[in-house]
């Protein structure tokens, strides 16, 4: 909970800070705020779960059923069509991105 309350603080912070500046400017630092704050909470999870044995007990099992139930949908052969229409997409996408150049925003 103190997390939180310091996050919506320090949010407030910097809304009150970025007054002056351009609702671009200030959307630019909120996503980069949000992506450090990602990381964070990334970490501590990561942390929390190696110092806990509970947590890390708990995790190992989620992961065994997580591989578990990955298996069992990559053997239905409709689930490999689908995933192999995805990654026709992706490979179209990522050829059409070094053809197009990039745009600045403005």
């Amino acid at each position: 909970m103190k997390y939180y309350l310091m996050l919506t603080v320090l949010c407030c912070g910097l809304t009150v800070l970025g007054a002056d500046k351009s609702p671009r400017e200030t959307l630019n630092d909120l996503k980069v705020e949000q992506k450090k704050v990602a990381q964070e909470i990334y970490k501590l999870r990561l942390k929390l779960i190696k110092e806990d044995p509970a947590l890390a007990k708990l995790h190992k099992k989620i992961m065994e059923l997580h591989r578990e139930m990955a298996l069992k949908l990559e053997s239905k052969k409709s689930m490999r069509i689908m995933v192999d229409k995805a990654s026709q997409l992706d490979q179209k996408i990522k050829d059409l991105e070094k053809k197009v150049p990039e745009e600045t925003e403005e």
